[in-house]
């Protein structure tokens, strides 16, 4: 990530009037519900918001994110223990670091474009049989939000293939409006045993 990407996303998060979504995404609660709780990472999570959620609910999750800021308000604002790790995902060795081989049974990833040496990293980063939470903006967002910018939006049907071809299984995928109004593509995909 850049300087000035990072120094953007410090300022965010140290400003008092910074606001993110506290509730995790729906389509994540939804995904978790009929799942044992086990080892999880919420990658690029900001404030914590799936990591605070799956800790709740018995789940062992570090949160990663690139701004100490961020990971330092996430443990302030709240009262389960999280396990930080601050890491620019997009540098490989970083989210090498973060993201250790066949360690996770959950991965889940919202409102984050990962870099094209970052999804193998994060796949791998599964056992056999665990499983990737997808939820990010499509294109057709912009008809209604002007965030995120179009570099950071998946095409419109795009995902589940992209998903297949990192040799994952996509046990379900959903497009389109969700209950906060974002236009989405939400997936859970599993690593083959």
């Amino acid at each position: 990530m850049s300087q000035a990407d990072f120094d953007k996303w410090q300022r965010r998060y140290l400003s008092p009037d910074h606001q993110a979504p506290k509730d995790p995404e729906p389509f994540v609660v939804e995904a978790v519900a009929p799942l044992v709780p086990g080892q999880a990472v919420d990658v690029a999570g900001g404030l914590g918001r799936h990591a605070r959620w799956l800790a709740d609910r018995g789940w062992s999750t570090p949160l990663i994110d690139i701004s100490p800021a961020a990971l330092a308000r996430a443990t302030e604002e709240t009262e389960v223990r999280l396990t930080t790790v601050a890491a620019d995902l997009e540098r490989t060795e970083d989210a090498q670091r973060a993201l250790p081989g066949a360690r996770f049974d959950l991965v889940v990833c919202a409102w984050f474009l990962p870099s094209a040496a970052l999804w193998p990293v994060m796949v791998e980063a599964l056992i056999p049989g665990g499983r990737l939470i997808y939820v990010q903006p499509t294109r057709r967002n912009q008809r209604r939000h002007a965030h995120p910018s179009p570099r950071f939006l998946f095409d419109d049907g795009a995902l589940a293939d992209h998903l297949r071809r990192l040799g994952l299984v996509v046990q379900t995928y959903e497009e389109g409006w969700d209950p906060r109004d974002h236009h989405t593509a939400r997936a859970v995909a599993v690593r083959p045993t």
